[in-house]
């Protein structure tokens, strides 16, 4: 969890008490009477919320504490009523903007109801995109056809996973359920982990734990870290303490049956032929860190044809990677495609279009391909929206292949 500074937190406190102002005016509209239950019931819910933001957010420290749930299940609840607040808002506000050009008579409530139609489908949608959407997984299967494969190598299964944040809580009734077991009827060659095993904590994994070894891949198991797998969101005691934890990420990242690639490659080899599988460590664009080294990465693979590059930031891609390697596929995470999306008609958007261009999905460069997995888990939020946890199924395929 980041620290919000002082300017940021009194402008979203005071946005969010606007809002709720605007709120409650539509409401006495909506429902006239001498009855105000309902809104003073609603005024000191929020009131709770809001000092519970102040509490957490503004008098402690989110980087000074171990455990992070409070923050999930505070901004879960913001979250929730934010976007149909706003919607509710600019709707009643348009209304009156019409009332004030005389293009509606002042007692004319339109603007209201649709606010509120349209707010109460946001919530709901919200609302399951909470409690379901963390646990709704979808698996995309693609193929990739790579020059220079090696024969032994066609049909080759790597089932790739990404961005598991093991210390966001669930608030799904069912449980915090991602399938992993789903991973095994594939029977994958390899599995790969592209990043953010955690949220900032080794302490987070233990529950996942059996879940992680269970998996099963014929030539290995093999991750890479992420930024948040570094622990620096966190303000520690001594940069031994720091140090520490990381040290014992990797410890139950490779007790899980993982080996993790640390600015380094691995030769997968059958029979006579190889392909090259290279990790590096988190290389991000600012305020993201860039501990990855591609060069050292690629030290061992000059005799190597085929290279897979695992890196959890798909910006690295087009700095580092397309048309200045020969590195034929590349396998990142980290964007989560916002944890939102709207789909319609095989039309797909997200959030994340604005800030990464590849945030989602498979991308191609001439013969170089990237696939940005959007992950398991949730960040902030905890819930997805019509943008569901991921599994990943790539199938390599020689040249000649049609994609």
């Amino acid at each position: 969890m980041r620290g919000i500074s002082d300017i940021t937190f009194w402008f979203i406190l005071a946005f969010l008490l606007l809002l709720d102002l605007t709120v409650i005016l539509g409401f006495r509209k909506l429902f006239p009477g001498k009855k105000r239950y309902p809104l003073l019931g609603y005024s000191l819910s929020f009131g709770v919320l809001y000092i519970l933001f102040i509490v957490y957010y503004k008098l402690k420290d989110p980087r000074s504490v171990s455990d992070f749930r409070p923050y999930f299940y505070i901004n879960a609840l913001l979250f929730t009523f934010l976007l149909p607040k706003v919607i509710f808002s600019l709707s009643s506000l348009l209304g009156l903007g019409l009332k004030l050009f005389r293009l509606l008579k002042k007692d004319n409530l339109l603007f209201v109801r649709i606010g509120f139609i349209l707010s109460s489908i946001c919530f709901m949608a919200i609302s399951l995109g909470m409690l379901f959407g963390k646990t709704d997984v979808r698996i995309h299967k693609v193929e990739i056809p790579i020059e220079n494969l090696p024969k032994s190598f066609d049909n080759f299964c790597i089932v790739q996973i990404s961005d598991f944040h093991a210390g966001t809580p669930s608030l799904a009734p069912f449980g915090n359920s991602f399938h992993l077991d789903k991973i095994n009827n594939y029977h994958p060659d390899i599995v790969v982990f592209t990043g953010d095993m955690i949220n900032n904590f080794a302490h987070e994994t233990p529950p996942w734990f059996e879940y992680f070894k269970s998996i099963r891949a014929s030539y290995g198991k093999y991750s890479i870290l992420g930024n948040h797998d570094y622990g620096d969101y966190s303000k520690w005691s001594s940069a031994k303490e720091k140090k520490a934890n990381l040290d014992r990420l990797m410890q139950d990242e490779q007790n899980m049956g993982f080996s993790v690639l640390r600015n380094e490659s691995v030769a997968i080899k059958k029979g006579k032929d190889s392909i090259a599988l290279v990790g590096v460590e988190n290389w991000g664009n600012p305020p993201f860190p860039r501990y990855g080294n591609l060069n050292k990465a690629l030290t061992r693979t000059q005799n190597i044809a085929v290279k897979i590059l695992l890196t959890h930031d798909p910006n690295h891609w087009n700095k580092e990677v397309r048309e200045k390697t020969n590195i034929q596929l590349t396998l990142s995470g980290h964007t989560h495609g916002m944890q939102f999306g709207v789909e319609l008609d095989g039309f797909l958007f997200s959030p994340a279009s604005i800030l990464s261009k590849e945030w989602g999905g498979l991308y191609k460069m001439n013969n170089q391909y990237l696939y940005v997995n959007t992950g398991l888990g949730a960040l902030g939020f905890p819930g997805r929206i019509d943008m569901p946890a991921e599994l990943t199924v790539l199938i390599l395929k020689s040249k000649s292949h049609k994609n």
